[in-house]
């Protein structure tokens, strides 16, 4: 999935762990992609978020994730932004809450990414050929391929 290559960890200072906590269980926030005319994709996975599985692990692992779009800072639809892709507006709308958009399938995030990719475009080069910035911990990585 290309847009996963673009996700990078946010590092708001030290993690919080206690000794009760799992792995799985670490809350962690994703940098939005930025786009063009102010427009931002969130996507967010972890064990605080809206998503399947409802667990920090590998961002492969997810098979929906929770999705926002803002324009300007502020919530905004898909609707609202992509009038030439009518087929992903309409497939994601069932999921639309108001701000953000839970348990989208990460195929269909795929599309919506790309969609914006093609109408906006982005600022700077997309960083396909390197692996996500993520933290120390396992779980916030990507599976590498084994050799």
């Amino acid at each position: 999935m290309d847009f996963i290559s673009q996700l990078r960890e946010k590092f708001a200072g030290m993690q919080v762990r206690t000794p009760f906590m799992s792995e799985d269980e670490r809350f962690r926030m994703f940098e939005g992609i930025k786009f063009k005319q102010d427009i931002v994709l969130s996507i967010q996975a972890s064990a605080g978020h809206y998503c399947s599985p409802r667990k920090t692990t590998y961002l492969q692992d997810y098979e929906a994730m929770e999705m926002a779009i803002f324009k300007g800072g502020e919530f905004v639809s898909l609707t609202q932004l992509l009038v030439p892709h009518i087929e992903v507006m309409k497939e994601l709308d069932e999921y639309f809450e108001g701000s953000v958009y839970p348990y989208v399938p990460v195929e269909l995030i795929e599309r919506v990414y790309h969609a914006l990719l093609e109408t906006f475009g982005r600022d700077h080069e997309v960083l396909s050929d390197q692996p996500p910035r993520t933290a120390i911990f396992k779980s916030s990585i990507t599976k590498r391929e084994e050799d």
